[in-house]
C-alpha cells in the first residue's frame, strides 16, 4: 500500500544527500610528535592527541573546513611542503603519514562523485604514505 501523501502546502521531510564531511591526517612516529604538532597549531586542529592513545599517534583536520576532499589535500601538501628542514626530516622517517577522506552516505541524490587529479595524487604520493576513505552514516 502506497504511503499517504502529506497535505497539502506540507512538503515531506527531504532525506539528506552524499557529501563530502572533512579530511583527517593520521600521524604515528617513532619520536615525540609534540614539535609538529605545535608547528601546525593554528592551521590545523589536533582531534586524537598522543597523550589519548599513549603512544606516538595524533589525528588533525583543518582549522578550516574545506570546500571539498581536493582542497583538504592541497593545503596538508603545502603544510607538509613547508615544514622546516628539522621538521621536514622528522615527518619523512614518521611510519604512518595517511590521509583519510570522509564522507557522509546520505540517501538522494544515488551517489556522490568527487575527482582528484592526478596531479594532486602524484603530490599526495611525494607526502603520504596512503590515503583512505571513510563513509559515515546518516545521522
Amino acid at each position: 500500500m502506497p504511503s499517504k501523501p502529506p497535505p497539502r502546502g506540507e512538503r515531506p521531510e527531504r532525506a539528506p544527500a552524499p557529501r563530502f564531511l572533512n579530511v583527517d591526517l593520521d600521524v604515528e612516529a617513532g619520536g615525540d610528535l609534540s614539535p609538529l604538532l605545535e608547528h601546525w597549531k593554528g592551521p590545523m586542529v589536533t582531534l586524537v592527541e598522543p597523550s589519548d592513545t599513549g603512544g606516538n599517534f595524533a589525528r588533525l583536520e583543518h582549522s578550516t573546513q574545506p570546500t571539498d576532499a581536493a582542497d583538504a589535500i592541497r593545503r596538508f601538501c603545502d603544510a607538509i611542503e613547508t615544514l622546516p628542514p628539522d621538521l621536514a626530516e622528522f615527518w619523512l622517517h614518521c611510519p604512518v603519514r595517511q590521509l583519510v577522506i570522509g564522507y557522509e552516505s546520505g540517501h538522494e541524490p544515488p551517489y556522490y562523485q568527487e575527482t582528484l587529479s592526478a596531479d594532486l595524487l602524484a603530490r599526495a604520493a611525494r607526502c603520504f604514505t596512503g590515503i583512505g576513505t571513510i563513509v559515515y552514516p546518516v545521522q
